[in-house]
């Protein structure tokens, strides 16, 4: 079968920093059943609207045609596959990620598409294209929701999660606008240009945040020699200087983290990474086989300064693990970097404040997210009846969703105007620490020599 894969865009006041490892996993596996695969890469290459127009409108004919993602693209998707239809009116249209897997039968009722992917999709989006193209009903398949002819939607039975990920193909770089993704660098140094590629090892979280959601469930490991292997490729094809594993948390087992160290090195692979932790987990044994392997940065989600937002949030961390992490993080020469909401259920001036005083304590100049109830997340369901009597419906709550840096819904006694002029004074009283922040690592990293060399490289590239 021909199989056009879409990717929107996704955060387009940030330049395209991922390839959509969704998408380009199931592109690897569609291939080896035998399918050919073809990716509208409209984030990487930023398509206007009359592009994407003048893209679908050639008549090349596709059996299936996917497209999806995270639920920020709900609006998005509500343009996108009508013009899809408009210029595809009998090709079967197939919806996944998050924008769906919560309330499949959503975006198929204010959509033409015909089949929506709840979960994972790499072997349903495989049974769905071999059910199609053998002419075969598609009612048996585990987790997809899908319009039957004249007839009301009908929603599957859920599929099981993958068990073993070292069955998942690595994703089909070569899709992608590679030169656009290895240059747009996210969390390498602020200071100094680097090439960045971001890796994914395992999926899932052990914990149980109730403003996330958790789409992959349970956590559940690649094994670190399938890791490497995919390394070794990219280190092969694309040769970047950095590395992002994008891992809910990296550092969950000390075992595996020295696995990684002592596998790496014996292949000898000299790597340059960053990643996220978590503080109640992370000590001086796992840092410092961190830094031997090359990590120069780790990401905290601390999200306040405030123990008594911290346990509403059931983040199951305590203030002083946060201080505690993020001052051994730096004792090891890597850099902490941290992320922190306002506004969540029980935000007052004074949890504001330690939030404030826990900053000033620790010298963090973070922005700050705004808290988002995301569907699916244990925060949407404390507070839908009082969303949905806001915004009327659900598809009109979820066409404002957004990437939490603009308020959706107001969850504390402050009112709106407050609430955000209270975030802008807060980053303001902050700001300063930031770029002397990364000039100091910077200097840790390279030394001063290097550095200045790195800095007038830059400067004669430009």
């Amino acid at each position: 079968m021909r199989i056009l894969l879409i990717n929107p865009p996704i955060r387009e006041d940030e330049p395209p920093r991922h390839i959509p490892f969704g998408l380009a996993t199931i592109a690897s596996v569609l291939r080896q059943e035998g399918h050919t695969v073809q990716m509208l890469d409209i984030n990487g290459y930023r398509h206007s609207e009359a592009e994407i127009e003048a893209k679908l409108a050639v008549n090349d004919r596709y059996d299936i045609i996917a497209t999806g993602g995270l639920i920020t693209l709900y609006k998005y998707l509500k343009w996108l596959v009508p013009v899809i239809r408009q210029h595809n009116p009998k090709t079967p249209i197939v919806l996944g990620g998050g924008v769906v897997s919560t309330h499949p039968k959503l975006l198929l009722s204010k959509t033409p598409a015909d089949v929506a992917i709840i979960g994972e999709g790499e072997v349903t989006m495989s049974e769905l294209a071999s059910q199609m193209e053998a002419g075969k009903s598609i009612q048996s398949v585990k987790g997809i929701a899908y319009k039957p002819k004249n007839g009301q939607i009908k929603v599957n039975p859920p599929r099981p999660l993958i068990s073993n990920l070292d069955d998942i193909p690595f994703p089909a770089y070569d899709l992608f606008p590679m030169d656009v993704y290895l240059n747009n660098v996210g969390h390498a140094d602020a200071i100094l240009k680097s090439t960045e590629l971001s890796l994914i090892t395992c999926r899932g979280c052990p914990y149980s945040c109730h403003f996330c959601y958790g789409l992959f469930g349970c956590a559940r490991n690649r094994s670190i020699d399938n890791v490497i292997a995919e390394i070794q490729f990219l280190e092969d094809k694309y040769k970047p200087e950095t590395y992002l594993i994008l891992d809910e948390i990296f550092t969950t087992s000390r075992k595996r983290v020295k696995e990684f160290h002592e596998k790496t090195k014996k292949e000898g692979l000299d790597l340059t990474f960053s990643c996220y932790g978590r503080v109640n987990i992370i000590n001086s044994e796992i840092l410092t086989t961190l830094k031997k392997s090359g990590c120069y940065s780790i990401g905290y989600g601390i999200e306040s300064g405030s123990q008594t937002i911290l346990d509403n949030m059931n983040k199951r961390v305590t203030v002083e693990q946060a201080k505690k992490a993020i001052r051994l993080t730096r004792k090891h020469h890597i850099m902490p970097r941290t992320t922190f909401m306002i506004g969540y259920p029980g935000e007052t001036e004074e949890t504001l404040n330690e939030t404030i005083a826990f900053c000033r304590e620790l010298n963090l100049s973070p922005g700050f997210f705004i808290t988002t109830a995301y569907p699916g997340t244990q925060l949407y369901k404390d507070y839908e009846k009082e969303i949905l009597a806001q915004y009327g419906s659900l598809d009109a709550y979820f066409s404002v969703l957004g990437d939490a840096t603009y308020l959706t819904f107001n969850f504390t006694d402050f009112s709106d105007d407050k609430l955000l002029e209270l975030r802008t004074e807060m980053q303001q009283k902050l700001r300063k620490r930031r770029r002397l922040e990364n000039i100091y690592h910077n200097l840790r990293i390279y030394g001063p020599t290097l550095l200045a060399r790195k800095y007038l490289r830059r400067i004669r590239a430009s």
